[in-house]
C-alpha cells in the first residue's frame, strides 16, 4: 500500500488493525491515526506484523529542534554492538501478556480471520460522527508518524519512522513487545501520556528531542539505542509544574528490568521527576557535557539492585543510586574534564580489568 496525503495517510475513528504488509506512507500530518472521542475502549492502534515506512509532515528535518547523531560504547573490554558485556545474545523476549500494566486489559485485537470483522461499511449516512480529515486543534501543525487517542500494541514487524513531532504518541499506554523499529523524530521518538511497556523488540532512535517519555517507563527486555537533543529517557506526568527543578512526583517512575539501553544525551540521560528503579540490565549512557545536566537524574531515588551500569557526564548535576540499593556502586569525579574517548578503566585490587568505558563526550564524573 503506497499513500501520499496532504494530511492523514491511515485515519480511523474506531481503530487499526495491521497483520502484515508493506505500507509505504506519506504524510503532512500523520501517518497512522486512530481517534474516538466518544469511546475510550476505542480509538487503538494494533499491529502484529508488516514492514511500514512512514514519512510525516516532512520528516523531523523540518521541526526547529536541533539533535545529536553521535553514538559511543565500552572501551577495551567489548564494543557495544548488541550483545550482553560477556558475548552472549540477549535472553530469549518475553510474551508482552507476561507483563502486568498498571491500567488494566489491553485492547482486544481484532479477529484477522473473520471475514464479517473484515468488511467495514462506511455508508451508514445516519453516523453522527464524520471520517472526514477536517482538522481539529488537537493534532494540526504537530505531525507524527503513529498516533492514537488510546492504546498503541505494537507485536512485531519493521518500522522506518521519521516524523516532524512525535515518531510514536499515545494518549494512553504504548505496548511494545517486539519489532525493529528505526525512529527519527522532531520531537519525542516514543511518548505515551501514561505508560510505555517495552518487553522486547530493536529500538534504534538516531534523533529526538525527547527519546522515551511517559508517566510511567517500565523497559522489561530488547535493544534499545536513544539520541537525544534533551532527555534520553524522561519519566513526568506532563502536570505536576517543576518550578526550576526538584519536585518530586508521585507514581511517576523508570522501572528498568531487563534489556540493553544505549542512551547518548544533550539533556540528562535517564531522567525521573519521580524514582528510577534498576535490575538485571545493561545501560550505557553518554551525558550531557553542560553541568545543567546529569547522566542519572531523579527528584526521587535511584535504587539498582542488579545489572551493568556504565554512566559519564558533568559532575554538578551527577547523582549515585542511593542506599535503598543492593547493588555496590562507585561515584568518581576527576580533578579536571577529560576529553571525549578518554579511557577510564575500573580494576579490582589485583589489577585486573574489571571494565573499561571511552565516553563519547568529554566529562568529568
Amino acid at each position: 500500500i503506497t499513500v501520499n496525503a496532504v494530511n492523514n495517510a491511515i485515519k480511523a475513528k474506531d481503530y487499526v488493525a495491521v497483520a502484515d504488509g508493506i505500507m509505504n506512507l506519506t504524510a503532512g500530518n500523520n501517518g497512522i491515526y486512530a481517534d474516538n472521542k466518544n469511546d475510550d475502549t476505542l480509538g487503538f492502534v494494533y499491529i502484529e506484523g508488516g514492514e511500514f515506512n512512514i514519512t510525516a509532515g516532512g520528516g523531523s528535518s523540518q521541526a526547529v529542534k536541533q539533535h545529536n547523531q553521535d553514538f559511543g560504547g565500552f572501551g577495551q573490554k567489548g564494543n557495544f554492538d548488541g550483545k550482553m558485556p560477556d558475548g552472549s545474545e540477549p535472553h530469549e523476549m518475553p510474551n508482552s501478556e507476561e507483563f502486568n500494566a498498571n491500567d488494566g486489559e489491553r485492547p482486544q485485537p481484532p479477529d484477522f480471520n473473520n471475514s464479517e470483522q473484515q468488511q467495514t461499511d462506511i455508508s451508514n449516512t445516519e453516523s453522527t460522527e464524520s471520517l472526514d480529515d477536517t482538522e481539529t486543534s488537537e493534532n494540526v501543525k504537530a505531525p507524527k508518524g503513529i498516533k492514537a487517542s488510546t492504546k498503541i500494541d505494537i507485536v512485531n514487524g519493521n518500522f522506518n519512522i521519521n516524523s516532524a513531532d512525535d515518531s510514536i504518541h499515545s494518549n494512553t499506554v504504548i505496548n511494545i513487545s517486539g519489532g525493529n523499529l528505526q525512529l527519527d523524530a522532531g520531537d519525542n521518538a516514543i511518548h505515551a501520556d501514561s505508560e510505555i511497556n517495552i518487553t522486547g523488540g530493536k529500538i534504534s532512535i538516531t534523533n529526538s528531542y525527547e527519546g522515551i517519555e511517559a508517566t510511567v517507563i517500565n523497559i522489561k527486555d530488547g535493544s534499545i539505542e536513544v539520541n537525544s537533543s534533551d532527555d534520553g529517557l524522561n519519566a513526568n506526568d506532563g502536570i505536576t509544574s517543576q518550578e526550576g527543578m526538584g519536585i518530586y512526583t508521585d507514581n511517576v517512575q523508570i522501572n528498568i528490568d531487563g534489556g540493553i539501553i544505549y542512551v547518548n544525551a544533550s539533556g540528562d540521560g535517564i531522567d525521573s521527576n519521580g524514582d528510577i528503579f534498576i535490575n538485571n540490565s545493561t545501560i550505557i549512557v553518554n551525558g550531557p557535557e553542560n553541568g545543567g545536566n546529569g547522566a542519572l537524574d531523579t527528584n526521587g531515588e535511584i535504587t539498582v539492585t542488579g545489572g551493568t551500569i556504565v554512566a559519564a557526564g558533568m559532575s554538578e548535576m551527577a547523582e549515585s543510586p542511593t542506599d535503598t540499593s543492593t547493588q555496590n556502586s562507585i561515584s568518581a569525579t576527576f580533578d579536571s574534564t577529560l576529553e571525549g574517548g578518554t579511557l577510564v578503566t575500573l580494576s579490582d585490587d589485583s589489577g585486573n580489568e574489571i571494565i573499561s568505558f571511552a565516553p563519547k563526550k568529554q566529562f568529568d564524573n
